[in-house]
């Protein structure tokens, strides 16, 4: 059993733990399968900033509390809209997709349930996703008449292929675990009880690496998901230029040489 360590007072619809370098955010709403209403939307985003700023985090984990990762936006909230009860959030999925891309830290999606919108475009922005038996998936936004967010109309065709993504944001069909890991939504499948065990322990693989060369890789792959190969080269060649005049990389060559396992300090 994983045990870690806890600080959830300062959020409503989410619990935050910090330790040994792990954070996971989990979210807080299983009544409703952690459906994301206004007040979720505010708290992931101090979330995000506080993490980007916490020097001592170098994996971020989301996961949901109960028995879903999240259902995707709170239909209440949109019912409000409709009537002019509350302002739609316009920023939200821009904001948070902007939060993930700038975060230079792994982020793995431990998905132990439906992931349904929001839901599932997160685990698309995630850079492993770990489901359990249980989990399911779905892209439900052409059902509900309104576009797909968090940048999946770029991920999408990316990471699966045009095909495969057509299919997924054009039909919203509801997927088991097995047929996203052979989509290529899902990393892994993990019984429901190993699912944060296998979680902190790719957590800690990560951590055993150098963090600058992790944030130099996550900000190369995101700024060239778009690129040229004449813009990738040359951001490659910058990024080298920069690592390779870091204490972390002569520690890793010293520790090649003396046959050992690098410590590093991101310095």
């Amino acid at each position: 059993m994983i045990r870690m360590g806890s600080e959830f007072k300062d959020y409503e619809t989410i619990e935050l733990v910090r330790e040994n370098g792990i954070a996971i955010v989990r979210f807080n709403r299983p009544d409703v399968l952690n459906a994301l209403n206004l007040k979720m939307r505010e708290e992931l985003l101090k979330v995000m900033y506080e993490l980007k700023n916490d020097s001592g985090i170098r994996v971020v984990i989301f996961t949901g509390a109960g028995r879903g990762f999240s259902a995707g936006a709170d239909i209440k909230d949109w019912k409000d809209i409709i009537d002019g009860k509350i302002k739609r959030d316009r920023t939200f999925v821009a904001d948070f997709a902007l939060a993930i891309k700038s975060l230079g830290k792994p982020t793995i999606a431990a998905v132990n349930g439906p992931a349904f919108g929001f839901g599932f475009t997160l685990t698309q922005l995630c850079d492993f996703v770990i489901a359990s038996e249980k989990a399911v998936f779905s892209a439900p936004f052409v059902k509900r008449g309104i576009p797909p967010e968090l940048g999946s109309t770029l991920i999408l065709p990316r990471t699966i292929g045009f095909r495969k993504a057509r299919q997924i944001l054009l039909l919203g069909r509801v997927l088991d675990a097995n047929t996203a890991k052979e989509m290529g939504l899902v990393d892994e499948i993990v019984p429901e009880d190993k699912l944060m065990e296998k979680c902190i322990e790719i957590a800690r693989e990560l951590i055993e690496n150098s963090p600058l060369a992790i944030e130099e890789i996550e900000k190369l792959l995101w700024e060239n998901l778009s690129s040229t190969l004449e813009e990738t080269v040359i951001r490659e060649v910058k990024a080298a230029d920069y690592l390779y005049q870091t204490e972390d990389f002569k520690e890793a060559t010293i520790a090649f040489l003396e046959k050992r396992k690098p410590k590093f300090k991101g310095k």
